[in-house]
């Protein structure tokens, strides 16, 4: 998945050692053989199960074609509810709630990357996939870096549909919006899409 430093970044761990090398065994047993590239992603993936929390990833595309993948981390355990929120958007068909097909609708260079508008993708709607907007689950995650993600709103316990990603350290947002998970993968990338970006 995405670029090969995140990934052995995660292979480095106690976890992915042993699911490493118990894939490697197995491959043996069974008269089978495995490529890295397969073991590699059976690790990968075992980290990910193994932290209990939530991971999804994003399509990123622009008028050029496929632009790349983003995987992201829900920190569902501290934050249920509106991780749950961006999971039934995300798992949502396009038309009826869903993120696909949606544009990112506002992008500040150095700052943050916006999107969610399930209505009419203009930034103007931001509906949340349980009814009612969500009220402000947990303030304590800080915006210190890149790749956090957040809840936008438009005041106190108004979150709906629309998300933000920070392409750099945003604290000005610390205390004002939910952040609720972060990019484990694919940041570089989108960086670099960014930048590539007229202003």
């Amino acid at each position: 998945i995405g670029d090969g430093a995140a990934l052995l970044a995660h292979l480095r761990t106690t976890d992915c050692a042993e699911a490493l090398a118990a894939s490697m065994r197995a491959a043996g047993s069974d008269g089978t053989s495995k490529t890295w590239e397969v073991v590699a992603h059976e690790a990968y993936v075992h980290r990910l199960v193994s932290t209990g929390l939530t991971y999804c990833f994003l399509e990123l595309s622009s008028a050029g074609g496929h632009v790349g993948s983003l995987v992201l981390e829900l920190f569902s355990d501290v934050a249920p509810v509106t991780s749950r929120n961006f999971m039934l958007h995300w798992a949502a068909a396009p038309g009826d709630g869903g993120f696909a097909g949606t544009p990112l609708h506002r992008v500040v260079k150095n700052g943050w990357l916006q999107g969610g508008d399930v209505g009419s993708g203009s930034g103007a709607h931001s509906k949340s996939s349980l009814g009612e907007p969500l009220e402000h689950e947990l303030l304590s995650i800080p915006h210190d870096r890149a790749g956090v993600l957040g809840m936008a709103n438009t005041g106190r316990h108004t979150g709906g549909s629309q998300f933000y990603v920070t392409l750099g350290a945003m604290r000005t947002f610390d205390s004002k919006y939910v952040a609720f998970g972060r990019v484990i993968d694919g940041m570089d990338l989108l960086l670099s899409f960014v930048n590539s970006l007229p202003t």
